[in-house]
């Protein structure tokens, strides 16, 4: 057993156990067993929890497949319920802060020289697509099946046990559309999915398949994929390029080739713009059907 204490009038991982809502006994899913709940005057909370061992990141492909489809299994749970953000008001995340899909202006200065001109060019534009249809995109987003999510479900924040998905840290749990937490499980700290990109699609299915074992009727395969790639491009562009290197990346000089080789930092990073863009193409190649006008053209 182990000792998790939070500060707060009524911390949201407390409120998750109360509700009732992450009990996934007998499921595919399940957060760790809560033995006991104390409070210590207003503000101090003690969760004496299942103590699950070590815990390291998923990384076989095997791993987050059992992982996406359990997650499906999970959103599924309350798909469709009307009443949850009346009963739980807590469920409901707070605005914005900032435009999704707005893009920082010191990007711009920092990718050039950074990495591939190429991959700049493409970034650039990329960025220029989204924020000119910024609108659009949020609308339909906005207009897909809500259900209850973990909210940062990356592969840090579960294990697996005895072929169950154990879901850690539920700080973030709330309404959102389907296809978000498939979007942290699949994002840059996925070291599987920049190995094999093909898993995207195998975990794709393996969610589908999960909600379709438990929601009648599911959400189909468009929306899962819409709910996936926004989540996946809005979220995970802005983390990337808030943490852009200051400086050019300059690799180890190679004698065999007299000239440097290729930094392995740079190599990741351009490896990831790569695939947000591709991501990008995915994301608005699947909302142009739902709003009509040609979204891989730029406005602006």
């Amino acid at each position: 057993m182990i000792r998790k204490t939070l500060r707060g009038p009524a911390p949201i991982e407390v409120l998750a156990y109360q509700s009732g809502l992450v009990d996934g006994r007998d499921r595919r899913w399940r957060a760790p067993q809560l033995y006991s709940l104390e409070k210590e005057g207003t503000r101090t909370w003690h969760l004496f929890l299942e103590d699950l061992g070590e815990i390291s990141r998923l990384e076989s492909p095997h791993e987050v497949v059992t992982a996406a489809r359990a997650l499906g299994e999970f959103n599924a749970a309350h798909l469709g319920e009307q009443t949850l953000a009346t009963r739980f008001p807590w469920l409901v995340p707070p605005p914005p802060t900032h435009s999704t899909f707005s893009q920082p202006g010191y990007a711009r200065r920092r990718l050039t020289g950074v990495v591939d001109d190429k991959i700049v060019t493409r970034v650039r534009r990329t960025l220029a697509v989204l924020h000119a249809h910024r609108g659009t995109l949020s609308k339909l987003y906005s207009a897909l099946p809500v259900t209850v999510c973990h909210g940062d479900a990356n592969t840090a924040n579960m294990a697996i046990r005895d072929g169950v998905l154990v879901l850690i840290d539920w700080a973030t749990c709330r309404l959102a559309p389907v296809g978000t937490d498939l979007a942290y499980l699949l994002g840059l700290s996925n070291r599987a999915v920049l190995d094999q990109p093909s898993l995207v699609r195998e975990c794709l299915d393996a969610y589908r398949q999960g909600m379709a074992a438990v929601a009648r009727p599911a959400p189909t395969e468009q929306q899962i994929e819409l709910g996936y790639r926004h989540r996946c491009v809005s979220h995970s562009f802005r983390r990337l390029l808030n943490r852009l290197p200051a400086m050019p990346v300059a690799g180890e000089y190679d004698p065999q080739r007299d000239a440097l080789a290729p930094d392995p930092q740079q190599t990741r990073l351009e490896a990831h713009l790569t695939r947000l863009c591709d991501e990008s193409d995915a994301l608005l190649s699947h909302a142009e059907g739902d709003a009509g006008p040609d979204l891989t053209t730029s406005t602006v």
